[in-house]
C-alpha cells in the first residue's frame, strides 16, 4: 500500500525527513517495477495501520534497506540518526555471503546472538529492528503474492525459520497473524 499525500502529512516531521533521506539514498533503485519508496511506504503503512507511532520505529522502517542496498554509510547513520535507529539498522542489515541461504544463515545467527545476549532486557533498538523486519516481510509477501510466485513460495518455505528468529513471544500478535494470513 502506497501512502496518499494526506497520509504522508500525518507522519511526524522527523519521519517525513527520514523518508526524503531514504528516497535520496535509494536513488533510481526499483522495487519490482515501482520506485523503491513504494516498498518503504508499504512497510511504514503496515506499522501505521497497526497503531505504531514511535518516531524511531517509523524512521527505521524508512531506512531499513539503506545499508545493504545503497551507498549510505554506517558513519552517516551514526552521525545523523538516534542510537536506537542505528542498533535496529545493524540488526536488519543482512550479513554478506555468496547466496541468499548463506546470507540468511549468517544474519539469523547474528540476530540469535543479539537476542541471547540481551535476554528479556532487549534494548529498544533491538525490539525496533525485530518489529520493522516483521512489517518488511509482510510487505514483501504481499508484493510477491501479486508479482512473483517463485519469491512467494520462497517466503512460505522460510516462514518457520523466520518466525523462530524474529518473533518475540507475546509481541505484535496481530502482525504475526497478518503475516500468517498473507502466507496462506
Amino acid at each position: 500500500m502506497n501512502y496518499d499525500l494526506d497520509r504522508i502529512y500525518e507522519l511526524p516531521q522527523i519521519v517525513r525527513l527520514t523518508r526524503q533521506i531514504a528516497i535520496l539514498a535509494h536513488g533510481e533503485q526499483l522495487y519490482g517495477t515501482e520506485p523503491y519508496v513504494v516498498h518503504l511506504d508499504a512497510v511504514v503503512g503496515i506499522l501505521w495501520d497497526a497503531g505504531e507511532r514511535d518516531d524511531h520505529v517509523l524512521m527505521t522502517a524508512y531506512m531499513h534497506d539503506v545499508l545493504e542496498d545503497t551507498s549510505f554509510s554506517w558513519q552517516n547513520v551514526v552521525l545523523h540518526f538516534p542510537p536506537q535507529v542505528g542498533v535496529a539498522l545493524r540488526l536488519l542489515t543482512d550479513e554478506t555471503g555468496p547466496n541468499r541461504k548463506i546470507r540468511k544463515a549468517k544474519t539469523y545467527a547474528k540476530i540469535h546472538s543479539m537476542r541471547e545476549s540481551f535476554g528479556s532486557a532487549m534494548t529498544h533498538g533491538v525490539k525496533i529492528g525485530l518489529l520493522v523486519k516483521l512489517a518488511d516481510r509482510i510487505a514483501n509477501v504481499r508484493a510477491a503474492r501479486v508479482s512473483n510466485p517463485d519469491l512467494f513460495k520462497m517466503y512460505r518455505k522460510e516462514a518457520t525459520a523466520f518466525r523462530e528468529v524474529y518473533e518475540v513471544i507475546g509481541d505484535h500478535r496481530a502482525l504475526w497473524s497478518l503475516l500468517e494470513g498473507e502466507l496462506s
